[in-house]
């Protein structure tokens, strides 16, 4: 018999009818005007899969661009995991993607500043805020670091604002800096990247045993002299923000749900902070207000740098679901006006933290020293960081590979050995056999 999709045996029966069960079958979610694109003979149409982030469980989507409007989506019939179910959470985060004519929003949020003490916000240039936020991170570790880490700087971040990739990157950047304050809120965690991981964080110092399999990842023979370039002692523990002995002068937020959801017990010991950078998926207009108004009255004498990121749709790379699958994501758009993915963020800001330090600082060669090139115009070229988080060292790229498994560690973090090679990409498939859908991780 011929083997026919899920997809295509309900287009036989006309559609989908609708259900009562929370996890409704979403077809097209559009409008009269979206659909007049389709009515149009040169408007390009094209059905790009992605993965819904609105919780842990994966579920499939695919997304319709026309000409590169966000004009459609709805349930993907051929994945394994929902096939063509979303539910109406999932629906309504993905409605926020589409283009005003097409019953979403026309909203591109800027980034913002705050002057220590001030009332009022300013409109931010990109590379000015993140020249000043590398010129405060050289001032804040410089003056707090000791036995190898800074204790002034802090990191919060929840997993949903990032792919994998970009939440390697994000533990690459601070573990060069000796950053000890890092913990993961997962104020909602999405079907992304290192849940639970951040205990391996960080772990000493780049050689040492916490570190195997990928040390020269970061600093190449470096790492093989034995040389401290960052971090705390082997098998010592990180501190969290809520420890009293942490004085931490500087603070990232990576999604600012934090702020919101989250009890004001563990911002106690931040109410002397020097300076904030927010960065975080603004959804609405309505959600930056609701951010800011809450910046102000948890950190009133503090510097603020909030800066946008780019939604799902808007960036690619690979999520790991709560069913353990490794998928990858192809943006269907562009990110919208000032909008920038935390892929762009994070190269930007390591690259001006290094410029800060090429005319000297306290123990700069965790930094200057650092392994970081991916290529890539004006975005990092995210195949390269999925490669080296696979087990890629990074001379070889292109074309050799290292012998990786999981157990092994980059950067203090889990290698995802296997989810990515040259040719055959197993987090690409699509297959109607679901053993051969995406990559799944080991147990």
């Amino acid at each position: 018999m011929k083997k026919i999709s899920r997809r295509d045996f309900l287009k036989s029966l006309g559609g989908l009818a609708a259900v009562s069960d929370e996890r409704k079958p979403v077809r097209r979610r559009t409008s009269p005007a979206a659909a007049s694109h389709r009515s149009t003979p040169d408007v390009h149409h094209q059905e790009i899969p992605t993965v819904c982030t609105g919780c842990d469980r994966g579920c499939g989507v695919l997304i319709t661009v026309a000409d590169g409007e966000f004009i459609a989506f709805e349930g993907d019939p051929d994945h394994p995991a929902s096939e063509g179910f979303l539910c109406e959470e999932g629906a309504n985060l993905l409605s926020l993607g589409m283009t005003r004519e097409a019953g979403g929003q026309e909203w591109k949020p800027e980034p913002l500043y705050r002057p220590a003490g001030a009332e009022s916000w300013e409109d931010g240039n990109w590379n000015r805020l993140l020249r000043a936020v590398a010129g405060r991170i050289k001032e804040t570790r410089d003056a707090s670091f000791e036995r190898g880490r800074t204790s002034g700087i802090g990191c919060l971040w929840d997993d949903a604002l990032f792919t994998n990739e970009e939440g390697y990157l994000l533990f690459k950047l601070f573990r060069a800096l000796g950053a000890a304050a890092f913990e993961n809120q997962g104020s909602y965690p999405g079907a992304l990247s290192f849940r639970d991981w951040y205990k391996f964080f960080p772990v000493g110092p780049a050689g040492s045993p916490g570190t195997k399999g990928l040390p020269a990842a970061c600093y190449g023979e470096l790492a093989e002299t034995g040389s401290r370039l960052g971090g705390p002692s082997s098998g010592e523990e990180s501190h969290l923000l809520s420890s009293k002995d942490i004085k931490i002068r500087g603070l990232f937020i990576w999604g600012g749900g934090f702020l919101l959801k989250k009890s004001a017990e563990a911002i106690t010991p931040l109410e002397d902070l020097a300076w904030l950078v927010l960065v975080d998926w603004f959804k609405t207009k309505e959600m930056l207000a609701a951010e800011l108004e809450r910046v102000a009255a948890l950190f009133p004498r503090a510097e603020v740098f909030c800066l946008p990121a780019a939604a799902p749709w808007e960036k690619t790379g690979s999520v790991i679901s709560a069913g353990r699958w490794v998928q990858w994501c192809t943006r269907a758009v562009d990110p919208r006006g000032q909008v920038r993915t935390p892929l762009w963020i994070l190269d930007r800001l390591f690259t001006a933290v290094r410029d800060a330090y090429g005319d000297g600082g306290l123990f700069p060669e965790p930094i200057r020293e650092l392994r970081w090139d991916y290529d890539g115009d004006t975005v990092p070229d995210v195949k390269m960081v999925a490669a080296e988080l696979n087990g890629y060292l990074p001379e070889e790229h292109r074309g050799g590979t290292v012998e990786s498994s999981i157990g092994d560690f980059a950067a203090g973090l889990p290698l995802i050995a296997g989810y990515w090679r040259e040719g055959e990409v197993p987090s690409m498939r699509r297959s109607l056999d679901r053993e051969e859908w995406s990559y799944v991780l080991p147990q």
